[in-house]
């Protein structure tokens, strides 16, 4: 709805006139403003409104500034008696949300795609709305609905729309990692997967490098989400643009330091040793250190709480579970992804033991042997 009425403006506010103060000015003046036939509003031109307002300005001079308030503006006298416009907030539309429209689903927001809200020219942002006043000239202008969303960033907005093109590849990037990644946690089952983390022993400065580059795009998607996750806070803003792109990095790091590690991370016999003897006895069973076994443990808890961290993100962008679940999923990707950071930062740590101490691990990890028949 919007405002259309007489005041004064007295220490930056507005003060409603009544308006049967105002027809009696208008009155003696021998001012009447005709009602449109359809019950619309009266017209105003700028020459009426010029000279109503000279008029209260005569008659009340010590009660503050006349101004007319229609079509979203402010509208006073300026020194050379020439009506100026300016934006108040008492001119500012009444906006009453109505949320009990009832409509087909295909015509609901978002049935076609992230697109329907989540695009440069989507109406619910871009959306032109006609101004409704008194004064002709109002008429022709259009609010962008843009315009009605409190201390919202318009620059953002559009980023963040253009950046919603680029969405598909992300799902689909993802979902193709994660499958991976849940792969490798059955490799047990899937002997193939096992071969190919094999054959990876022997190269030793490609699985240097690997894991370098694994960490590094791990800890660019780590990087963005750390402070809401300590703080539990939402995460928001551009800070949510880096986090969600930085998703396929984090995938293929993970993917990556999985495909170097897995077979390496195998539990053998001189880790069932460690724990059937955790004492010096067990040196004489041929068991592994403790840092070893800490290291494969260390691994296979952050494999698998990598699974549901990216699962997670991707079923809140599909419409698999109803919106009342978004909270579970969010809170499901926080407790995984803090796992996740644990129980990595552990393995980092522990592998750096056992290659600075050399020779540490036993038999079970040593290069596998080949058969030649």
């Amino acid at each position: 709805m919007w405002p259309a009425f007489w005041g004064r403006l007295v220490s930056g506010k507005v003060k409603p006139l009544a308006p049967e103060y105002v027809k009696h000015v208008m009155a003696k003046a021998k001012i009447e403003l005709t009602r449109a036939p359809d019950g619309n509003w009266p017209t105003l031109d700028s020459a009426t409104l010029t000279k109503v307002l000279g008029l209260l300005g005569a008659d009340a001079p010590a009660e503050g500034m006349p101004v007319y308030v229609a079509g979203g503006k402010l509208h006073r006298l300026d020194g050379e008696r020439r009506v100026a416009t300016e934006e108040h907030r008492a001119a500012q539309p009444y906006l009453w949300p109505m949320a009990h429209d009832v409509r087909p689903a295909a015509l609901a927001l978002g049935a076609k795609g992230c697109q329907d809200c989540h695009d440069a020219g989507a109406p619910m942002l871009s959306g032109q709305v006609p101004v409704d006043s008194p004064l002709a000239a109002d008429r022709r202008d259009l609010w962008r609905m843009l315009r009605f969303q409190k201390n919202l960033d318009a620059m953002y907005v559009a980023d963040m729309a253009r950046s919603f093109r680029y969405r598909t590849w992300m799902k689909v990037s993802v979902v193709t990692a994660a499958s991976v990644l849940l792969l490798f946690a059955l490799t047990y089952a899937l002997a193939a997967l096992g071969r190919v983390s094999a054959a990876t022993y022997t190269f030793t400065w490609t699985r240097v490098s690997a894991n370098l580059i694994g960490a590094l795009l791990c800890g660019a998607s780590a990087w963005s989400g750390i402070p809401a996750l300590m703080s539990g806070e939402k995460l928001t803003g551009y800070r949510l643009m880096i986090h969600a792109g930085a998703a396929p990095l984090f995938a293929a790091g993970a993917v990556l330091t999985t495909l170097f590690w897995a077979h390496r991370n195998r539990f053998g016999r001189p880790d069932w040793n460690r724990v059937r003897w955790p004492l010096g006895r067990s040196s004489r069973h041929g068991a592994n250190p403790y840092v070893v076994v800490l290291r494969k443990a260390f691994f296979w808890v952050a494999l698998s709480a990598a699974i549901p961290a990216v699962a997670s993100a991707i079923l809140a962008m599909f419409p698999v579970l109803a919106s009342i679940r978004q909270p579970m999923l969010f809170q499901l990707h926080r407790y995984a992804v803090g796992t996740l950071i644990v129980s990595a930062s552990g393995f980092v740590a522990c592998g750096l033991v056992v290659w600075l101490t050399r020779g540490a691990e036993g038999p079970s990890d040593a290069l596998p042997q080949v058969s030649r028949s």
